[in-house]
């Protein structure tokens, strides 16, 4: 059986990734059960913003096709590389189903906060929830559902 690690957050709920070959496809394992993602995500859709800014420090952040709260980000200088090519659709200031289905994502990255939307967002496209935490190590988990285990880190180095 392949290994999970497990994602550690202040309510105890967890989100994990199954172990196996670096590439695709992989299972991840949420409070919802599993989901097991074919091929690294093209469109990524984020309910939780601050998940778009954990993509754009593992260099992902071409994933990224929508945030909701997009507009929180702008407000910062260091994001506007990313925010200001018009590359990342503004999906309002709550989730709004309509504008997440024109999108056509082929994952959603929802918070805990969001899960009462689960089955609604999962009809649109698979659909994975992280739990809020504080401490960003906790949140690495977006690196291993989106990218072959490793991480880039072009953020990181350009911006700290």
């Amino acid at each position: 059986m392949d290994k999970a690690y497990p994602l550690p957050s202040q309510k105890r709920k967890s989100t994990e990734v199954s172990k196996g070959s670096p590439a695709f496809p992989k299972t991840i394992i949420d409070v919802k059960g599993q989901t097991i993602i074919e091929s690294k995500p093209k469109r990524i859709a984020i309910t939780y913003f601050p998940y778009a800014e954990h993509l754009f420090a593992i260099g992902e952040q071409d994933a990224v096709a929508g945030v909701v709260g997009l507009s929180s980000l702008q407000n910062f200088k260091v994001y506007q590389p990313y925010t200001s090519q018009n590359k990342i659709q503004n999906l309002g200031d709550k989730i709004n189903l309509e504008r997440i289905l024109a999108l056509q994502p082929d994952l959603i990255i929802i918070s805990d906060q969001d899960e009462a939307l689960y089955d609604q967002l999962s009809k649109i496209a698979k659909t994975i929830i992280v739990p809020i935490s504080e401490n960003w190590q906790d949140t690495i988990m977006l690196a291993r559902i989106i990218q072959n285990n490793r991480m880039d880190g072009s953020f990181c180095k350009q911006n700290h």
